[in-house]
């Protein structure tokens, strides 16, 4: 599953920026597995 459009809609910022966080998210969730 794609983060973009959700992180589209939670920092309303370009998919860039989305990209950005939710490659952080991903690192976290995988510390948190």
């Amino acid at each position: 599953m794609d983060g973009s459009p959700y992180y589209s809609l939670l920092f309303n910022e370009s998919m860039s920026m989305g990209k950005r966080i939710a490659r952080e998210v991903k690192i976290a969730e995988e510390k948190m597995k």
